[in-house]
């Protein structure tokens, strides 16, 4: 899961949650007369277009202008992939901005429409093209939607943004400590834009629900000793590069803008949400009490699953269908450990059993990279072939940032500067069984998250907006939903707790669902969201009110996960099918992994791969 948007939320991917965010500024002076120029160059070159190489070579140089200024504009993202040529700004969430992005989203459309006027069939030309125009119109689409008028939240605290700024911030060097100081000093303006964001929401009556809203952020108050901020951590260890007077007045910098830039900024979130924010929210939990929201969800759940076509009706359904038949499944696990109780009953029975959960954080911390490391990573020669090298640890989340999911991925830095990151809520150990332990490693772990985003980072021959700025969260989320899934092929879930634990995650996916489209479209109060998830799995109350939560701040996401996994095993059976024996599971899952994106597009690249086999067989009967 993380949104900043590079991150699956609002700074933080899903990336995955937090890679999933990814919100793209492109508000530069300059972008806007070089894109004009460029499309002016292109409508003159058509014809001279007409040769693949050159074709090739105009399509990529578009790709790497488009990337160069997305990593201008999203300087925290440019340091998450190891570039910090930008390290000492914040991002802009003006409305300027988001106008001027609007304009440069459609210049960057009309070029990449154009080239792909004249592109050969098939080639892989044209699906970076496809890719990147799909992926962009979706972009576009949702800034239409007003969904960034949502900028602060319970799930996404600005804090939070920097607080993954300093996972990925080394300081080895002056420059970089007076970087960091930039920064901490750019959060009251970063923060104001925020705001105006949220006051425009106000104004045009598009707000939160006061459920997606948290009292108090943090403590900011100024009496706070700022060296045990974790702000200030970063200035603690000397670097041996900085001379003692430049390292003195760089701490008493760091103090000041601390002290005076970001804990009055924080504060003024704080202030801002419970004396003014809070007086204008939506009146209902969900979209559809907005003006419009019957189509803002419709625009949500298009962007989440990268598919207009679907209704919030087929979603509802869909999920109905899928909890019946997990429920099924639940029931014979139950039987087979020798209860004689419904599912239903048995997860009220675990859901309360002290011997289920962790004694100490970390117990739990242990426990997951023991599985990752020991259990999991062995097998996966099996079903998986280039399998990545980029290190994954796991760590806690900071309890001052534990009030989003359970469980989130952060991807590794393109230089290997900074590993993958599984962070796990360990500061509620009661929201933390033992029997998810299988699960939840391999959805945020490997094959899940950090598998799908190391693998697409090590192909050096596709263009890096490919690698980096693809978001779709059905391909996202139904991978990490479909690698859960491949336990039962690693001979992971030969333990009946863990098989009840990962069918218990499989059917809260199918609830999400059910309870997401219920709450936004179908008129379902907080309370019956929690029944029915609390009635179908076997999570605990805390964490079915905080997903609820969740599911009520942002419309939609939670839909992709199901949706996802359903399209990759539909794509899975069919290629079986018709393939038999010559089916291959490695292969399968390279062309899913290597074509990270929307799931139409990997689709066809699944229909590609049939395809060939097809031909192959029809020469080989023919010449024999």
């Amino acid at each position: 899961m993380f949104q900043y948007s590079y991150f699956k939320m609002p700074f933080m991917v899903s990336l995955v949650f937090f890679i999933q965010g990814f919100v793209l500024v492109l508000c530069q002076e300059t972008s806007t007369v070089f894109l004009q120029n460029s499309n002016e160059s292109i409508q003159s070159n058509l014809i001279e277009l007409q040769d693949p190489e050159q074709l090739e070579d105009s399509a990529n140089t578009m790709f790497d202008e488009y990337w160069q200024i997305v990593l201008q504009d999203n300087p925290e993202y440019a340091a998450v992939l190891g570039d910090h040529r930008y390290d000492n700004k914040l991002s802009s969430y003006s409305l300027k901005c988001y106008e001027k992005k609007k304009v440069m989203m459609n210049e960057f459309l009309e070029r990449a429409n154009q080239l792909l006027s004249i592109s050969t069939e098939g080639s892989e030309t044209e699906t970076n093209l496809l890719l990147f125009i799909k992926n962009l119109q979706n972009e576009l689409d949702h800034l239409m939607s007003g969904s960034h008028l949502f900028p602060i939240s319970k799930l996404f605290t600005p804090q939070m943004g920097l607080h993954h700024i300093l996972k990925y911030t080394k300081i080895n060097s002056a420059e970089e400590a007076w970087n960091l100081i930039a920064i901490y000093r750019a959060v009251p303006k970063q923060v104001d834009e925020q705001i105006e964001l949220m006051r425009e929401g106000i104004r045009t009556n598009f707000t939160l629900s006061d459920r997606s809203l948290f009292s108090k952020s943090g403590n900011w108050d100024q009496t706070q000793d700022v060296e045990t901020s974790p702000f200030y951590k970063p200035f603690i260890n000397i670097s041996e590069s900085i001379n003692g007077d430049e390292w003195i007045a760089i701490r008493e910098n760091a103090s000041d803008a601390i002290l005076n830039h970001v804990f009055p900024a924080y504060k003024k979130v704080d202030d801002f949400i419970n004396n003014e924010y809070k007086l204008h929210t939506r009146p209902g939990i969900g979209v559809s009490s907005l003006p419009n929201g019957r189509d803002f969800y419709q625009h949500q759940l298009a962007y989440h699953l990268t598919d207009p076509e679907v209704t919030p009706e087929q979603i509802h359904n869909m999920g109905l269908q899928e909890v019946e038949r997990i429920s099924k499944e639940m029931d014979e696990v139950v039987k087979y450990l020798g209860f004689n109780m419904t599912h239903q009953e048995f997860s009220n029975m675990i859901r309360n059993d002290t011997s289920q959960f962790f004694n100490s954080e970390e117990d739990a911390l242990q426990t997951y990279r023991k599985v990752l490391e020991e259990e999991i990573a062995p097998k996966l020669n099996n079903l998986f072939k280039n399998i990545p090298e980029k290190i994954l640890t796991v760590e806690k989340i900071p309890k001052e940032l534990a009030t989003g999911p359970q469980a989130y991925y952060m991807m590794p830095s393109a230089d290997n500067s900074t590993p993958g990151t599984f962070f796990l809520d360990t500061n509620s150990l009661h929201n933390l069984p033992k029997y998810d332990v299988m699960t939840l490693a391999m959805h945020e772990g490997v094959p899940g998250h950090h598998f799908q985003y190391a693998y697409v980072m090590q192909q050096n021959d596709i263009p890096d907006f490919r690698k980096y700025g693809v978001r779709s969260n059905a391909f996202i989320e139904g991978w990490a939903l479909y690698a859960e899934y491949l336990g039962y092929e690693l001979g992971l879930f030969n333990d009946r707790y863990m098989r009840y634990g990962h069918l218990s995650y499989e059917i809260f996916r199918a609830c999400r669902m059910v309870v997401d489209t219920g709450m936004h479209v179908m008129g379902w109060s907080r309370q019956q969201a929690v029944e029915y998830m609390l009635n179908n799995s076997a999570s605990s109350i805390g964490n079915i009110e905080r997903e609820i939560d969740r599911y009520i701040t942002w419309p939609g996401q939670a839909c992709a996960y199901k949706y996802g996994e359903l399209k990759i095993k539909k794509m899975r059976r069919r290629a079986e099918e018709i393939m038999g024996d010559a089916f291959d599971i490695r292969e399968f899952h390279d062309i899913i992994l290597r074509n990270n994106g929307p799931l139409d597009l990997v689709e066809k690249q699944i229909d590609r791969y049939i395809t060939s086999y097809q031909r192959l067989t029809t020469v080989t009967s023919q010449m024999s």
